[in-house]
């Protein structure tokens, strides 16, 4: 199960001031010996601002494969990405790389999260990076809204992250991620009504404690 939320707090632009997604997490990977040679995930849920219903009932899809071209060294990424609630475009591909050209570096250069890590001890990881999060929502219906165009569509979200950080492993099951940097841009895509709306660079901080049993 996954649950996401994202607040902006109030604005004179005609955006929402929070959106969220409740879904359910089904996956399958196929292993190519001890690594992930190609998988499918389904997140079925709903993706709204507040008011749950079949209009914001989606499921996307994130399918992909990881082609060996360098054992241990250098691997080929290509997928794509699909859901109903992005509307123009329902389909994404997807493609990056991932190098290893050393025990201590590796350059992951794959979405949501592309980082060059480079691990200083057993334990400690440090990167730089970017990351891209925000999915397709439905929007509430407000009879108030201006333009009516925006009453009840959807809206891509969009936030792109340029950032450093360290990871601690604790342990097999507890790790801490500690970054900080830019939000370079929030953007608030409504597609199907043709608007577009975007804010200005922003720092953050954000620390991270993850659980794996």
């Amino acid at each position: 199960l996954a649950y996401d939320r994202y607040d902006f707090g109030s604005t004179a632009a005609p955006v929402p001031n929070h959106l969220q997604s409740m879904a359910g997490v089904i996956g399958i990977d196929v292993m190519h010996g001890t690594e992930v040679g190609a998988f499918l995930q389904l997140h079925p849920g709903f993706y709204t601002q507040s008011d749950i219903g079949i209009s914001s009932f989606d499921v996307p899809i994130t399918l992909g494969r990881i082609f060996v071209v360098q054992e241990k060294k250098f691997y080929i990424f290509g997928g794509a990405y699909a859901s109903f609630l992005r509307g123009g475009s329902p389909v994404l591909p997807l493609a990056g790389v991932i190098w290893i050209p050393s025990d201590n570096v590796r350059l992951l250069g794959l979405l949501p999260t592309p980082r060059l890590i480079y691990s200083a001890t057993k334990k400690i990881d440090l990167w730089v990076g970017g990351e891209l999060v925000g999915g397709a929502f439905r929007t509430d219906r407000n009879d108030n809204i201006q333009p009516a165009k925006l009453n009840g569509t959807t809206v891509n979200f969009s936030d792109y992250r340029a950032a450093v950080g360290f990871v601690y492993t604790m342990s097999d099951a507890f790790k801490v991620n500690l970054d900080a940097g830019c939000s370079i841009q929030r953007q608030f895509d409504f597609g199907r009504a043709g608007e577009t709306y975007r804010t200005d660079p922003s720092p953050y901080v954000r620390l991270q404690l993850s659980a794996q049993f």
